[in-house]
């Protein structure tokens, strides 16, 4: 796990990446439960040869207090910066607490990463919440 500091928006968030095959898009987790990214750690390495980006929300883990307050949009927008910052601005993303409604917008069916993200989802559920996609 390479775990770095990265600065999105004015916020400073505490970004971990668990490397894999440079051959798709990572998957950006987005962590819905207010916990740190060592809580996700077993799954992403589940993953296998799947690259995964998570990221501590500000005032969990190792993220600073937020400076201002924040939407689900702006947790968003983070993980979308994050993701540009990396240069893969079209990365799929799930959720790690399935009632995140920030990553139910950037993966709303009008979202380009959409087909993708569930496609990924597929993947990871092999026949069990996957077939349901």
């Amino acid at each position: 796990m390479n775990v770095q500091m990265m600065r999105s928006r004015g916020q400073e968030l505490c970004v971990a990446v668990k490397p894999g095959a440079k051959n798709g898009p990572p998957l950006l987790l987005f962590n819905g439960i207010g916990a740190n990214f060592e809580l996700a750690e077993p799954f992403m390495r589940s993953l296998g040869d799947v690259e995964a980006v998570i990221f501590d929300i500000p005032g969990v883990g190792r993220s600073p207090l937020p400076t201002l307050p924040y939407r689900p949009s702006t947790v968003v927008a983070w993980g979308a910066d994050i993701m540009a910052q990396a240069r893969q601005p079209s990365s799929p993303g799930a959720p790690t607490s399935w009632r995140s409604s920030g990553t139910r917008s950037l993966t709303s069916p009008g979202s380009p990463g959409v087909a993708r993200w569930r496609s990924n989802l597929r993947t990871v559920f092999r026949g069990s919440a996957g077939d349901s996609f």
